[in-house]
């Protein structure tokens, strides 16, 4: 009967420590390892899916991948990366899509490989190689934020839910503000927007919902697009246009709806300009 128990305690004991053991090895794989996917396109790989866990917080898109250059970020490869806190973008990548790194709400700095011809970063923000385009702006990069003098244009979904975001200061000669690029940024309060802007893209400011006072849109303004300032709970004032009525192309839907006043649009004032020719 003794033997008997000790086979049966020797049993339960090892159970007990191959159960620990597995228990282990797939935690240590669950929380390391990352899924990292490529697709081939017309001159290398394309970042397709990459899926990090909590214990993953940087990600750097190597140069090359099999012996083929990895040239570009693909629709939704990085997007939704709870942990992700820093991206390093690699020499060869020229090409990165709008939604590729798209809320992202932990991404603190986006740094770029010093031999990359086509990107630059600033203190942790993405541009253009020769600066005149902010590509993308992490939400974790501060509250208040200036964009440098020489950017001409904001690009599609830069500050795609941006909303630890509450003050933005535009440079003069801004001229293009693309769809989405500061859509559902919730913190926003104010906006200046420069004298010389040309275009707000549809959706630009959507949801926009903490923006209050007058908002104006400047006389060198000449297409604003759908849905640009869209919001059912808007703080808005007053939309003030600073061209004439038939000098500026208005998409569908642009004026927000007042806040707790149900289809009260928010009021919407042209005070002059000259038609366009």
């Amino acid at each position: 009967m003794n033997t008997l128990k000790k086979i049966l305690l020797f049993l339960l004991i090892g159970c007990f420590v191959a159960g620990s053991l597995t228990f282990i090895m797939w935690r240590s794989l669950s929380t390391t390892r990352l899924s990292i996917e490529y697709a081939s396109v017309e001159g290398g790989l394309a970042l397709k899916k990459y899926n990090g866990t909590s214990e993953d917080t940087r990600l750097v898109i190597p140069d090359a991948s099999e012996g083929q250059p990895v040239i570009a970020l693909g629709e939704f490869s990085v997007s939704n990366a709870l942990y992700l806190e820093e991206l390093t973008v690699g020499a060869n990548v020229r090409d990165i899509h709008p939604w590729a790194v798209t809320n992202c709400q932990a991404l603190r700095s986006i740094e770029v490989d010093p031999a990359n011809e086509y990107f630059a970063s600033v203190d942790g923000v993405l541009y253009s190689r020769d600066m005149t385009r902010l590509v993308l702006c992490p939400n974790m990069r501060g509250e208040r934020f200036t964009i440098p003098g020489s950017v001409t244009s904001i690009a599609e979904n830069a500050f795609y839910k941006c909303k630890n975001l509450l003050e933005v200061t535009f440079p003069p000669g801004l001229r293009e503000i693309e769809e989405r690029a500061f859509f559902r940024c919730s913190g926003l309060t104010a906006l200046a927007l420069p004298a010389g802007l040309e275009t707000i893209g549809p959706d630009a400011f959507a949801f926009c919902d903490a923006l209050e006072g007058d908002i104006a849109i400047p006389a060198s303004c000449r297409a604003i697009g759908d849905y640009a300032f869209s919001s059912k709970d808007s703080k808005i004032n007053k939309i003030v246009i600073l061209a004439g009525e038939d000098a500026i192309a208005l998409g569908k839907d642009w004026v927000p709806l007042r806040e707790k006043k149900a289809n009260a649009k928010v009021e919407v004032e042209f005070v002059g300009g000259a038609p366009i020719e």
